[in-house]
């Protein structure tokens, strides 16, 4: 959500809550993926870190915290609405062109428009270079944008939206985020500490709605039966190929 253009709507807290509950995360993943991906209700996601004292895992542990549900939806669109005194608004959703994108943007328009009456969603499907451009200019009002960690740390994906981070072009700002982010990354002696951190800002975003979560990506791949040792990572490169072997099979093809 861009909250940097002059007299934008989303820098009302209740649109963002409202545009972020009014999209049902589980039809999008099973009719518009329809390869595993799984929905969001989060910004880390499942299996990518664990309580260093308990182990569980990250995403379990500070639960579902932007959840799909359209009368609350309609709700905060109310208020919202009041609050900027207007009875309509209209949004521009900007995402790349492929056909996947395509379909992704016509999904969220359509539930959109559906779930928040007096919201306007127009649609700008541009080529991924074009895109990242306009992001970096702050032109656009929604973005469709995605993130893959480097490395195994709630941090990661977590410090993108603190107020002076390079890839935090939204304008979000919540100096008691950013305290909490500075905390994780200087505090590397109390764990325990460390990680309540993290899962306090997590909450404080999803609070704000400063991001919507749609979903956690997945990947439909064929696989040769006889293709053994495949090193496959959630995070950094998606395979690693060093300990591949053909276990048996006469002819590769």
């Amino acid at each position: 959500f861009n909250q940097q253009r002059e007299a934008t709507p989303l820098q009302n807290a209740n649109i963002r809550k409202a545009l972020a509950m009014a999209f049902d995360k589980q039809a999008y993943a099973d009719v518009v993926l329809q390869n595993g991906s799984i929905p969001a209700n989060g910004l880390v996601p499942e299996k990518l870190a664990l309580d260093p004292s308990t182990g569980e895992d990250y995403r379990k542990q500070n639960g579902d915290l932007l959840t799909y549900n359209a009368e609350e939806a309609k709700t905060y669109f109310e208020q919202g609405l009041a609050e900027l005194g207007v009875e309509s608004i209209t949004l521009e959703l900007l995402s790349d062109d492929t056909e996947n994108a395509k379909r992704s943007s016509e999904f969220l328009q359509s539930q959109l428009q559906t779930n928040l009456p007096g919201l306007t969603v127009t649609l700008r499907n541009v080529p991924f270079k074009v895109r990242l451009e306009a992001d970096t200019a702050g032109e656009y009002d929604i973005e469709l944008a995605g993130w893959g960690a480097d490395y195994a740390d709630p941090i990661n994906f977590l410090e993108l939206f603190q107020t002076e981070n390079g890839n935090n072009k939204s304008g979000y700002s919540n100096a008691e985020y950013d305290a909490l982010i500075d905390e994780a990354r200087t505090n590397v002696t109390d764990l325990d500490a460390r990680w309540a951190s993290l899962l306090a800002a997590e909450k404080i975003l999803m609070e704000d709605a400063g991001i919507a979560p749609l979903y956690q990506r997945s990947y439909a791949v064929l696989q040769k039966p006889y293709v053994t040792d495949l090193g496959e990572h959630l995070v950094g490169a998606d395979y690693s190929y060093k300990w591949a072997s053909n276990s048996g099979a006469q002819n590769v093809d």
